[in-house]
């Protein structure tokens, strides 16, 4: 039997991806632009490293700590967006 999205499994997603917008407006422009470039653009660690003229492992730990920022700020919903 097949999984069908409920109208509150909708509602709920919806919710998550607003309180996702808002916190991703709250980070430094670098730890947006970064987070962008590799899930957005889904560009390779080289290709964001060129694109922001940094080292590779630069731009790994700029991913880390911007990743890191975004869940603490994003509390229990991070942990409900991670599920989906």
């Amino acid at each position: 039997m097949a999984s069908f999205p409920t109208p509150s499994m909708h509602v709920a997603r919806k919710e998550g991806v607003s309180a996702l917008q808002v916190h991703l407006a709250g980070l430094p422009e670098d730890y947006r632009e970064v987070l962008r470039l590799q899930y957005q653009e889904k560009l390779e660690l080289k290709e964001i490293a060129a694109r922001m003229d940094r080292t590779e492992d630069a731009v790994h730990g700029l991913i880390f700590r911007a990743k890191k920022k975004l869940r603490t700020a994003m509390g229990q919903s991070s942990l409900w967006l991670s599920r989906k």
